[in-house]
C-alpha cells in the first residue's frame, strides 16, 4: 500500500528526439533526459541509480535499494521493459518507487528557465526572464518573497525558502522598496496551461537588493512632472536610450566613453534606471531611439505595460540590431494604425519622390549614399479616448549619424515628410465618419543628429531650404574646413572620431586658416592655385581640389592620408529648393545641448509639434552643464544615455 501520491511530468514535442522526466523524490528534485527510441529498461535503470544515491555520511550497508516501476493503471501489472520510451511513458501508467506512486502529466505547463537581472536597486523595476513549455507568460502567476535570512538557496528548497520569507508582491514585475534592501528576492512562478492545468512552481533567489545611486537632475525634472495631464492635454517624451549593442562593448568602454564606470555602461543598470526616469515623467506618448528587440520585449515592454501603457517597436530594415518604439498611455489613448517607411525604399519606389530621383541622377555618389542607409520613420496613430473625431499621428525617427552627412539628413528629412503628408491624408481617409473628417494632428520626435544651423532643422522649423544652403556642398571639404557652426557650444572643429567638439567651456578648437596666394593652407600645408592643402599635404589639382595627408586630390576630388578619391564627387550638382507645408514648432526650443559626450556637445534632439490642432504649454528644463559635467560627460552613473530625454505638455486647440 502506498503512503503518497505524487506527480511525474513528462515532457514530449513532437519535434525532439528525448523525452524529459521530471519528479520530486525525498526533497530532491530529479530531472531525466532520454531517447524516444530507447528501451523502458534503461530508462529505470537511471532512474534507479539517481535515487539510490547516498552521500558518505548517510550511507550504510544495511539500506537495501529501491527500485522504480512503471505499470499500468488499470491492470496494475508492470510494462514490460522492452517497450520505447515514447510508448512506456504516457497517459494511464504510473511510476512506483517504493512507497511513493506518481501519476504521469504528459506536457504539464513548465518552466524550463527562470532568471533575474544581477542589477536590484531599491525604486527600479526587476524583470523575471522565464522560458516555458507548454505555457504562456500571459497563463503565469508570479510571487515575489524578501528572504528574512541569509540570502542562499537554504536546504530542502522552496519549502524552506516560503517559510522563511515574507510576501512582497504578486505582479511580475517588482519594484523593490526601501525595506528591501539589503534582503534578496525570492521569486516564485507558477506556469499555467489555456486548460486551467497547473505546472510545478519554478524559483530563483537574486542578489541582496542594493540602495538607488542618487540622480539629482533626473529627480529634479521629475518635480517638473508630479503627477499625469488632465484630459485634452497630453504630455510627450522623446529619447535616445543608447541601444545597449553600441554601449556595451569594449570598444565603448574604451574609446567613446572611457570616463563612464563600467557598472554604469551595463544594460542591465542603465535599463532599470532608463523606465525609472521615464515613468517619471508621467508622460502620455514617449518615443523611444536606439530600442533593441531584447530589451523592449524583455524589459521596457513589461516594465511600462504594468504602468499602463501599450508600445509599437519598429527595427530599422537591414541587419540593424535596434530601431524605433512609441509607447502611449492606454488610459487616454488606442492605437488606430501603426506603419513605417524605410526611406531607401520609399525614395526608390514611391511616385511622389519622381522629382528627387530625377534631380539625383547628377548625383550618384549622393543617391548611394541616402539609398545604403537602414533609417526609417516610424508612425503610430492614436485616437484619443476622451475626444474620439482626434487622432494624433505620432512621427519617430533616428536620421543618418555620420557627421559629414548633413546633406543625407536633409534629404533624409524631406523624405519624411514627403511620407508623412501621405500617410496623414490616408488617416483622414481612413477614419472619416461620411463627410465628416477627423481632426489629424501631427508630432514628429527623435534623434534627428542635425544641430540647429544644419539644412535639416531648418527645413522643419522654418518651412524649406534653398538650393545654395551650405549643407548641400560642404561634405566636399575635409572636416577641417567646414564652415564653423554657430549653435552655441558646438563648434565647426571635429574631434578623433569626425566628431564637432567642445572645450569644457565651449571655446572652439577650429585650426586657424593661412591663406597662401590663391589658395588655403591648413596646418602647414601648401596650397597652389586656388586649391586647399590640409596637414601638410601638397594639393595640385585644378578646380578646387582638396589634398590632406599628403594625399593628392583629382579633379576637385577630396584625397585623405595618401589616397586619391573617384572624380564622381558630384561636383555638378548644386543643391534643391525644398519647402513644406506643415507648420512645426520646436516644443523644447532650442536647448544648448541634447547630446554631451566628451568628444562632441550639441543639439541633436528634437520634438516637432504641427501647430494646425496643438499647442505647446511647457517644456521641462534640461540638466545644467555642472550637473551633467559631475561626472565629466554622458552616460554616468546618473545619467543612463548619452542623450538627454525632451520632455514637453501639449494641448488641443478648440476645435473649428
Amino acid at each position: 500500500m502506498t503512503e503518497s501520491k505524487q506527480i511525474l511530468s513528462v515532457r514530449s514535442a513532437a519535434v525532439d528526439e528525448n523525452l524529459v522526466l521530471e519528479f520530486e523524490f525525498k526533497g530532491k528534485r530529479h530531472h531525466l533526459q532520454r531517447p524516444k527510441h530507447e528501451n523502458l529498461s534503461k530508462a529505470l535503470t537511471r532512474i534507479n541509480l539517481n535515487i539510490n544515491k547516498r552521500g558518505k555520511k548517510n550511507s550504510s550497508e544495511d539500506t537495501l535499494p529501491i527500485e522504480a516501476h512503471l505499470t499500468d493503471v488499470k491492470t496494475g501489472s508492470p510494462v514490460p521493459g522492452d517497450t520505447p520510451n515514447s510508448q512506456a511513458w504516457c497517459t494511464g501508467r504510473a511510476l512506483v518507487v517504493g512507497e511513493c506512486y506518481y501519476e504521469l502529466h504528459i506536457n504539464p505547463p513548465t518552466v524550463t528557465s527562470l532568471t533575474v537581472t544581477r542589477c536590484v536597486i531599491v525604486d527600479h523595476p526587476v524583470v523575471p526572464q522565464v522560458e516555458l513549455a507548454f505555457s504562456d507568460p500571459e497563463c503565469c502567476s508570479w510571487t515575489w518573497r524578501r528572504l528574512e535570512g541569509p540570502p542562499l538557496n537554504p536546504p530542502g528548497g522552496l519549502v524552506d525558502l516560503l517559510s522563511n520569507s515574507t510576501c512582497r508582491s504578486n505582479a511580475a514585475v517588482y519594484w523593490p522598496t526601501s525595506e528591501d534592501r539589503g534582503h534578496a528576492l525570492v521569486v516564485v512562478c507558477v506556469p499555467s496551461g489555456k486548460d486551467g492545468r497547473l505546472g510545478h512552481p519554478a524559483y530563483t533567489v537574486t542578489q541582496p537588493v542594493e540602495a538607488a545611486p542618487p540622480s539629482p537632475a533626473i529627480a529634479r525634472r521629475h518635480l517638473e512632472t508630479p503627477s499625469p495631464l488632465a484630459a485634452g492635454q497630453f504630455r510627450v517624451v522623446s529619447y535616445n536610450i543608447l541601444a545597449d549593442v553600441y554601449a556595451s562593448t569594449e570598444y565603448a568602454a574604451r574609446v567613446l566613453y572611457p570616463y563612464c564606470k563600467r557598472e554604469a555602461l551595463d544594460g542591465e543598470y542603465r535599463q532599470a534606471r532608463i523606465v525609472r526616469e521615464l515613468l517619471g515623467y508621467h508622460a502620455d506618448v514617449v518615443c523611444l531611439q536606439e530600442v533593441g528587440a531584447r530589451m523592449y520585449a524583455e524589459f521596457l515592454q513589461p516594465c511600462l505595460a504594468q504602468a499602463g501603457y501599450k508600445g509599437r517597436l519598429q527595427l530599422k530594415v537591414g541587419t540593424v540590431p535596434e530601431g524605433e518604439a512609441v509607447f502611449y498611455n492606454t488610459s487616454k489613448f488606442e492605437c488606430v494604425w501603426n506603419d513605417f517607411v524605410s526611406l531607401s525604399h520609399f525614395l526608390r519606389s514611391d511616385p511622389s519622390c519622381t522629382d528627387l530621383r530625377k534631380a539625383l541622377e547628377e548625383a550618384p555618389a549622393i543617391s548611394e549614399g541616402l539609398t545604403s542607409r537602414h533609417t526609417i520613420v516610424q508612425l503610430v496613430v492614436l485616437r484619443c479616448l476622451h475626444a474620439p473625431h482626434r487622432l494624433l499621428c505620432v512621427a519617430n525617427t533616428h536620421l543618418y549619424f555620420h557627421p559629414d552627412g548633413d546633406h543625407i539628413r536633409l534629404l533624409q528629412t524631406e523624405l519624411c515628410l514627403r511620407y508623412l503628408e501621405k500617410a496623414l491624408d490616408d488617416v483622414v481617409l481612413r477614419f472619416r465618419n461620411g463627410t465628416v473628417h477627423p481632426e489629424v494632428a501631427l508630432v514628429f520626435a527623435g534623434d534627428f543628429n542635425s544641430c540647429p544651423c544644419t539644412a535639416a532643422y531648418q527645413l522643419m522649423a522654418r518651412g524649406s531650404v534653398p538650393k545654395d544652403h551650405v549643407d548641400w556642398t560642404k561634405h566636399r571639404l575635409p572636416p577641417s574646413l567646414y564652415p564653423k557652426c554657430t549653435c552655441g557650444l558646438v563648434t565647426g572643429a571635429r574631434g578623433p572620431q569626425g566628431q564637432e567638439c567642445v572645450q569644457p567651456d565651449g571655446v572652439a578648437m577650429e585650426e586657424e586658416l593661412v591663406a597662401t596666394g590663391r589658395g588655403v593652407a591648413v596646418g602647414g600645408g601648401v596650397a597652389v592655385e586656388g586649391v586647399v592643402a590640409v596637414g601638410g599635404g601638397v594639393a595640385v589639382a585644378v578646380g578646387g581640389g582638396v589634398a590632406v595627408g599628403g594625399g593628392v586630390a583629382v579633379e576637385g576630388g577630396v584625397a585623405v592620408e595618401g589616397g586619391v578619391t573617384d572624380c564622381t564627387l558630384d561636383m555638378g550638382f548644386q543643391g534643391l529648393h525644398l519647402e513644406h507645408n506643415f507648420n512645426f514648432l520646436s516644443a523644447c526650443g532650442i536647448p544648448p545641448f541634447t547630446n554631451y559626450t566628451e568628444k562632441f556637445v550639441g543639439t541633436l534632439d528634437y520634438i516637432f509639434v504641427g501647430l494646425e490642432h496643438l499647442e505647446v504649454t511647457a517644456s521641462v528644463s534640461l540638466p545644467s552643464l555642472e550637473e551633467v559635467r559631475e561626472m565629466v560627460a554622458l552616460p554616468s552613473v546618473h545619467f543612463p544615455s548619452d542623450h538627454i530625454a525632451l520632455v514637453c505638455n501639449v494641448s488641443w486647440k478648440p476645435s473649428k
